[in-house]
């Protein structure tokens, strides 16, 4: 299953306390899709996945200032 979660309304930390708290809900296979707006809750996504082995499936720039990540437990 696939879960998806926009974060672009919160501002630091909040995107990651919410990422990494989906993350630990998820089954192995099941990817977790987000929505950030911030470059810099990006490098956070990217350290918490370094240190917590999830994988980061993709990066990709929506618009000007919105990304969507997909990640994987």
């Amino acid at each position: 299953m696939d879960y998806f979660l926009d974060l672009t309304s919160f501002t630091c930390p909040l995107p990651l306390l919410m990422s990494q708290k989906a993350l630990k809900q998820l089954n192995p296979a099941e990817t977790l899709t987000l929505i950030l707006n911030n470059e810099s809750t990006i490098n956070d996504i990217k350290l918490l996945c370094q240190q917590q082995n999830y994988q980061l499936l993709n990066i990709e720039q929506i618009n000007r200032c919105a990304y969507r990540l997909t990640l994987q437990k």
